[in-house]
């Protein structure tokens, strides 16, 4: 197996669970429940990019009687009522990563999403009994645009960088992973799509869903 004598590192949002949507879409529904209609030239702007840039935009061009920060955490509360209806994973992640566990190769959740999110997706779906450790980046002091924290995780397991295998849907992750000297395994995300190429051309693997990878 490909993954044998290394490190299996999973992003989560759009890596394992089908959650991208909640973040990309609540611009929208915000301003549709407000009577407003999103602007075509701003429907790939709202899809693609964070909700922290997301809602800049919308104070500035939609006239919100919020500040970017009021707005962003009004949003967020809708978005974990979506998280709250998450009740199972992308297709075949599950039964790949309890093959993983049977095959005793160590498997770490890191995701740049905030802990509370970590949990609630816990609750649901008992991560734990998938995943060795849950990391946030906050957690462990470093984005995935910076090796520390790939560094910290491999040292906790007497490992190098480059014996991490990491499972993301992101460009910018993927990226990084080959500047770091990792192996990736790209998840297809609907979320992802305007940089798939990219995407296709920076991973080591790429995959429409787990089904595709051997578990043998």
């Amino acid at each position: 197996m490909f993954l044998d004598n290394k490190l299996a590192v999973f992003d989560m949002d759009g890596t394992i669970v089908d959650t991208i949507g909640f973040w990309r879409n609540s611009p929208k529904r915000y301003l549709n429940s407000i009577g407003k209609e999103v602007f075509k030239e701003d429907e790939d702007y709202f899809k693609y990019y964070v909700l922290r840039d997301s809602v800049i935009k919308m104070v500035e061009k939609y006239n919100i009687e919020y500040t970017p920060d009021e707005l962003f955490r009004l949003l967020e509360d809708d978005v974990k009522v979506g998280y709250k209806t998450i009740k199972g994973f992308k297709a075949g992640a599950d039964a790949f990563l309890l093959k993983l566990k049977e095959k005793g190769i160590p498997t770490i959740l890191y995701t740049a999403n905030e802990r509370e999110y970590v949990d609630i997706i816990n609750e649901n779906l008992s991560l734990d009994r998938y995943f060795d450790h849950l990391f946030t980046a906050t957690e462990l002091g470093a984005g995935k645009d910076s090796r520390e924290g790939f560094e910290r995780i491999a040292k906790m397991y007497g490992k190098a960088i480059n014996d991490i295998v990491l499972f993301e849907d992101s460009y910018y992750a993927i990226h990084s992973a080959k500047e770091f000297g990792m192996q990736s395994v790209a998840i297809s995300d609907t979320h992802s799509e305007n940089r798939l190429q990219e995407i296709k051309n920076e991973c080591t693997y790429f995959i429409n869903t787990y089904k595709d990878l051997p578990i043998s």
